[in-house]
C-alpha cells in the first residue's frame, strides 16, 4: 500500500469516527447511477431501467451532486449502472470523487473492462472495481448473454494485470442453482486460483410476500444452504468478504421468521440483529437524480436536482419512519449498518482486512 493510500484511508477512518460524534445524520456512502444506459440485459436485474423516462442527469450535475454530498459528510462512492463504462464522462466522474479524497468503487458487468482501461487512464484511481459474476460460464451466460463469461473473466484479467484492486460479486436466486449448478463454489474456485475477494447476494422474487410464496420459499430455502456452504469455504481460508458471524446471522434467519422484511416494532427483530441504516447511513442515486434509501425503494423518493440533495435526504429519513422498516434478509446491509454505527468491533477488523486484500492483490 503506497503512503498516499495510508493517508487517505487514515482521512477517512478520523471522518468516519468524528461523523459519529454529530447530531444530524447523512449518508456516509452513496451509490450513484451514474446511466441507465447498459450493453447487457441481465434476466435478474432489480433496476427496471427503462421504467424511468426522466433523461439522465448531465456530468455538470453529477459533479454538483458529488460536491454536496462530499460537503455534508459523504465518505464513499460506488458508481452503477446501468453499465457505467458506457457513459462517456465517467472519467469526469471518478476524478472528481478522488479530487475530494473519498472512496470509490465501480461496480460492473466487466465486459467493457478492457477496452476501457487502455483508453481511460482514471480507472487506476479507483478504490476498487467489484465486477458481477453470477457462476460458472453456462450459468453466467444464461443469465446475461452468450459470450458473456469469457468478456467478463477477460475484464477481471485486465484489471489484475493493470494492479487496480478487483473483487468479485454473485446476485443468486433459486433458478441459480437448477440443473445441479452451485454458482456460489464456481466464484469460490475463481477466488481462491486467482486470489481474488468475493462475496453473494441472494434476493428474493417477491420481497413483499413471505414463505407463503413458492418462488419466496425456494430462494429461502436456498439461501440458508448458501450461507452454510460460505462459512464452510470461509473456515477453508475462501477470500468471502462477508464477516463469519453475518454468515451465520444468514443461516439463522428463518429459524425466527418467514418474512425476507421485517416491519413493526424493533422488538420484532430477530436477536443480534440492529435497525437497518438503509436511507439514514447509505443510500443510492437513480441516473435521473431520485434518491432512495434501498433496492425494495427503488425510485421512490424525491429528486436532488428538482428538490435539493438535503430536501431529498430529508423526505428519505421521513419515509422510513412512515414505513416502520426495521430489516431485510440483506448481508451486505447488515454489514453496511453495523460497520457505520461502530456497532461491532468484528466489523471493524473484517472491513479493514477486506480493503488490505484488495490493495496488495498481486498481478498474475
Amino acid at each position: 500500500m503506497t503512503l498516499k493510500r495510508v493517508v487517505q484511508y487514515s482521512r477517512i477512518g478520523t471522518k468516519l469516527m468524528m461523523s459519529r460524534t454529530k447530531k444530524e445524520t447523512w449518508p456516509i456512502s452513496v451509490s450513484f447511477h451514474v446511466t441507465k444506459k447498459c450493453n447487457l440485459k441481465c434476466k435478474h436485474c432489480y433496476a427496471v431501467l427503462d421504467t424511468i423516462k426522466e433523461p439522465e442527469l448531465t456530468i455538470e450535475q453529477i459533479l454538483s451532486v458529488i460536491d454536496e454530498l462530499y460537503n455534508h459528510g459523504t465518505l464513499s462512492i460506488r458508481l452503477l449502472g446501468g453499465e457505467p463504462l458506457v457513459r462517456k464522462e465517467l472519467p469526469e466522474i471518478i476524478k472528481k470523487v478522488k479530487s475530494k479524497g473519498m472512496f470509490c468503487e465501480l461496480v460492473t458487468n466487466g465486459t467493457l473492462l478492457r477496452k476501457r482501461i487502455g483508453q481511460w487512464p482514471e480507472l487506476k484511481k479507483l478504490d476498487s472495481v467489484c465486477v458481477s459474476l453470477d457462476g460458472d460460464k453456462i450459468l453466467h451466460d444464461s443469465i446475461r448473454g452468450k459470450g458473456t463469461f469469457n468478456r467478463t473473466i477477460d475484464g477481471m484479467y485486465a484489471l489484475i494485470e493493470t494492479g487496480i484492486p478487483v473483487r468479485l460479486h454473485g446476485a443468486l436466486a433459486a433458478d441459480s442453482f437448477a440443473d445441479n449448478h452451485e454458482p456460489h463454489k464456481s466464484l469460490a474456485q475463481l477466488s481462491a486460483k486467482y486470489r481474488i475477494p468475493f462475496n453473494i447476494a441472494t434476493y428474493c422474487p417477491n420481497p413483499f410476500k413471505n414463505s407463503d410464496d413458492n418462488a419466496n420459499r425456494e430462494s429461502f430455502k436456498m439461501s440458508s444452504q448458501v450461507y452454510r456452504d460460505l462459512l464452510e469455504l470461509k473456515k477453508k481460508g475462501v477470500m468471502i468478504t462477508t464477516t463469519k458471524h453475518i454468515l451465520e446471522k444468514g443461516v439463522d434467519w428463518f429459524n425466527y421468521t418467514d418474512k425476507y422484511i421485517l416491519y413493526g416494532h424493533t422488538d420484532n427483530l430477530p436477536p443480534g440483529h440492529k435497525l437497518c441504516q438503509a436511507g439514514i447511513t447509505n443510500c443510492f442515486i437513480n441516473s435521473d437524480g431520485g434518491m432512495y434509501s434501498c433496492i425494495p425503494r427503488w425510485a421512490k423518493g424525491l429528486n436532488v436536482i428538482h428538490d435539493g440533495v438535503k430536501e431529498s435526504y430529508e423526505y428519505m429519513i421521513k419515509m422510513r419512519k412512515i414505513d416502520n422498516c426495521l430489516l431485510c434478509y440483506n448481508l451486505a446491509q447488515w454489514e453496511y449498518s453495523s460497520f457505520f454505527n461502530f456497532a461491532d468491533p468484528r466489523l471493524l477488523f473484517n472491513m479493514s482486512k477486506n480493503i488490505f486484500r484488495l490493495l496488495h492483490h498481486k498481478r498474475h
